[in-house]
């Protein structure tokens, strides 16, 4: 029997949630820097790992603000990603799930998530659990 657990993220998680960011973003962060990075993101962003028999398996961000133009606070979803090896065993969807959540428990009324214009594989997911099309999201890079 498989145990699957959403947990918040904290420093003792940092390595895991390095190992994870790794995966998904190619991001090379030590443990001591992953840590530095949940304890600065604290006020404004938490992360939740999934942890299947004691093992974490993925992760998802939730980027909240208070926005000068509304009362409401803002939520978004920043990341959301799950091992290959355990996909499709309702751990992305347990995440979102738990963001939703901790959204409504800071006040705000929805989630916003981006995702890539051609991965159509998230799309379908977002959509099969209640997300639609809202807004298109452009970026400038900066030369360096």
């Amino acid at each position: 029997m498989t145990e699957l657990s959403i947990l918040p993220a904290s420093a003792a998680d940092a390595a895991e949630l390095a190992r994870l960011n790794g995966l998904f973003n190619g991001a090379t962060l030590t443990p001591a820097e992953q840590a530095e990075h949940l304890r600065a993101a604290a006020s404004t962003e938490r992360a939740l790992l999934a942890w299947v028999d004691g093992r974490a398996v993925g992760f998802t961000c939730l980027r909240f603000a208070r926005l000068i133009t509304t009362a409401l606070p803002y939520a978004e979803v920043t990341e959301l990603f799950v091992e290959e090896a355990f996909r499709r065993r309702g751990i992305a969807r347990a995440l979102l799930a738990e963001a939703e959540v901790l959204a409504r428990g800071l006040g705000a009324p929805g989630i916003i998530l981006f995702t890539g214009l051609k991965n159509e594989t998230a799309q379908a997911f977002y959509r099969a659990v209640g997300y639609h099309d809202y807004a298109i999201t452009m970026r400038k890079v900066f030369g360096g």
